[in-house]
């Protein structure tokens, strides 16, 4: 030491200051020939302590303090202590010397100062200490943090979750026993539990104890410590090696789902460090038990959606936004003729090696259209009607229904419409003969005249139904359009003119916009013709008097639109459902005067789709209707 040499000391040493203890102990490579300063350094004033300066002369080595730490008091002149106290008053320690010879104004002065510089180097030296120490501890705090993570987030069952925070919770803390409790809801009623160290007796005699610190820190929602068992009898029993107990909550969503309560040998037993370390671990623990419900439950819904999926007869194919298998029946692996013993989940579609479907399944993926439905015939021989439906967070459904029952007897119950109207074509051209006949022979009063036009009238709609039913027959029996080059404009033109008179008759006003360089699109002319003429007369007939029809046609990415639109009587949600089925008529006082049968709209959609387009309706009851016809246009520029 600096001081020793220019002082002409013999002896000295530097002590710091023990926080904890607000002692001083001595720095061991800076004594020199003082073991115990700190039996002067605390006389009965405890000045030093205090941050004063203590100066013992000769006359007082009599004292008891003195000779403990002199060994040849006569060699001594005195000796003089000095805090060391940096410039913002931050008391640091203090410097003992022994000298032989009495110390002047000078030598106090020079001491003085040399303390005021050591002070601040000292705590300088000390602070970066502490601040090495400390990031030492948040580093190795850090890893254990990070490898505690690592093994929860690894860890999907509850019990294994249990497992390791006891072992993490036991190894940080020297815990004797461990136990975790989880409870039901918010009923605080012990569903479970789980223990190192317990007997299952002693844990459900333990929980059943309404003074235990567990419940305490469930009811609180805070962390509970006892660190002395004797000083609380009221604490329900516990072994009587245990000494402290600590219970942390486990907290959810602001809610308790479980305590982890832990007992220690020594009384005090966890220090501040160690319960932050198992409120850190709780809360991880909380999340990792939440995954681990959670993945058991999609687990065993994901059983119990398998065990449905396999008991239906429906085909059903879940795949992802990757196009790959998420999910497919036992009944597609059959239907579609797949190997049964392969797993085909995480395939891709192309895997089901199935031209008819994939081509359905492309054209859902380049549609805007929630759903894609379309008849199909499956490996198995038999008929399916699939539908493919857009799922909201990305990928699609494919449900596919055995329908060849419903084909067959749809087919026999066709062939018996087709027999019976061709049967009754004939008494019907019989009629129609005679009423010609009679008209022709005979005269007849204006109420003889009513009757005969009112039997021409039914014989007309009568016919007209057979001719519908016959053409349906026809159509849905796989009758093929003869596919060519068709000008639409000419087409649409025909049909406009062929019901001008009735547009006259209703005073309507009739509205064509169609542009000259309408595309042609392929088709069969007739086919097209009674399309256009069918709904042209439908929007007449369901439009009051006075009121408006509008024919319009425009070219969309490579498809045509043809819009019949009327501000006619509209029509409901309830009847828009249903609006293409077969002999479907909209039943409203308004509608029943009339006439038809119920089979037109049915055979335009059939009809439309033979011509590989699609038909919409757009109508709100009392506002008139919208019909949008699409045909592609794609092939022609082939």
């Amino acid at each position: 030491m600096m001081a020793i040499g220019i002082l002409t000391m013999t002896t000295g040493t530097v002590s710091l200051v023990d926080l904890k203890q607000m002692v001083l102990q001595n720095i061991k490579d800076l004594n020199f020939g003082i073991q115990e300063p700190i039996l002067l350094l605390m006389d009965d004033d405890g000045m030093t302590l205090k941050g004063d300066a203590i100066t013992l002369t000769k006359a007082d080595l009599g004292t008891a303090q003195l000779q403990q730490i002199a060994k040849s008091p006569a060699d001594f002149v005195g000796f003089f202590s000095l805090p060391l106290v940096t410039v913002d008053d931050i008391w640091v320690g203090a410097i003992l010397f022994k000298s032989s010879i009495d110390l002047n104004t000078d030598a106090r002065h020079i001491l003085t100062i040399l303390a005021r510089n050591s002070a601040a180097a000292l705590y300088n030296w000390r602070y970066h200490q502490q601040t090495e120490e400390e990031l030492k501890k948040n580093v190795i705090h850090l890893k254990m943090l990070q490898q505690l993570d690592s093994e929860l987030n690894e860890t999907l069952t509850s019990q294994r979750v249990f497992e390791m925070t006891l072992d993490w919770a036991m190894r940080f803390t020297n815990a004797r026993t461990a136990f975790i409790c989880m409870y039901s809801n918010d009923s605080l009623i012990v569903s479970h539990s789980y223990g190192f160290a317990y007997t299952d007796e002693v844990l459900q005699k333990y929980m059943l104890n309404e003074n235990t610190i567990t419940l305490k820190a469930a009811q609180t929602k805070t962390t509970q410590i006892v660190t002395n068992m004797k000083d609380h009898p009221d604490v329900a029993w516990q072994p009587e090696f245990i000494k402290a107990e600590l219970a942390v909550p486990i907290m959810r969503d602001e809610r308790v789902i479980g305590v982890l309560t832990l007992g220690c040998r020594h009384e005090g037993g966890f220090e501040q460090a160690q319960v932050a370390f198992v409120e850190q671990l709780v809360n991880r623990a909380a999340i990792a038990i939440d995954n681990a419900y959670l993945h058991t439950k999609t687990v065993q819904e994901h059983e119990r959606l398998s065990s449905v999926l396999d008991s239906i007869a429906d085909v059903v194919i879940v795949v992802d936004a990757d196009g790959r298998i998420v999910r497919i029946s036992q009944s597609a692996i059959m239907a579609l003729r797949l190997f049964i013993g392969q797993d085909y989940v995480g395939e891709k579609v192309s895997a089901l090696e199935f031209s008819p479907l994939l081509r359905v399944y492309e054209r859902a993926l380049q549609s805007n259209e929630q759903t894609e439905a379309e008849e199909l015939k499956l490996p198995n021989g038999r008929d399916y009607h699939t539908r493919i439906v857009s799922l909201p967070m990305g990928g699609h459904t494919i449900v596919m229904q055995d329908i060849t029952a419903f084909k067959e007897t749809d087919r026999l119950k066709s062939e018996l419409v087709a027999t019976v109207s061709h049967d009754l074509k004939q008494p019907l051209s019989v009629m129609r003969g005679y009423v010609d006949l009679l008209q022709m022979k005979n005269t007849f009063d204006a109420s003889s005249m009513n009757f005969i036009h009112r039997l021409e009238n039914s014989i007309n709609s009568m016919r007209q139904l057979i001719d519908d039913l016959l053409d349906l027959a026809r159509i849905e029996s796989g009758v093929s359009v003869t596919m060519q080059p068709v000008k639409i404009k000419p087409i649409l033109m025909q049909c406009v003119e062929s019901h001008r008179s009735d547009v006259e008759s209703k005073a309507m006003t009739l509205t064509v916009n169609l542009p000259d360089d309408l595309p042609e699109i392929e088709g069969e002319g007739q086919r097209l013709q009674q399309i256009f003429n069918n709904l042209i007369s439908n929007a007449i007939k369901y439009t009051p008097p006075e009121g408006w029809v509008k024919i319009s046609a425009e070219v969309r990415e490579a498809v045509l639109r043809i819009i019949v639109q009327d501000s006619g009587l509209g029509i409901s949600p309830e009847d828009q459902s249903r609006i293409f089925d077969r002999f479907y008529r909209v039943r409203r006082p308004e509608t029943d005067s009339i006439d038809g049968t119920g089979l037109g709209l049915a055979i335009v959609k059939k009809l439309v789709e033979m011509h590989q387009g699609k038909i919409r309706l757009e109508s709100k009851l009392g506002e008139g209707s919208t019909f949008v016809l699409t045909f592609p246009i794609k092939v022609l520029h082939q």
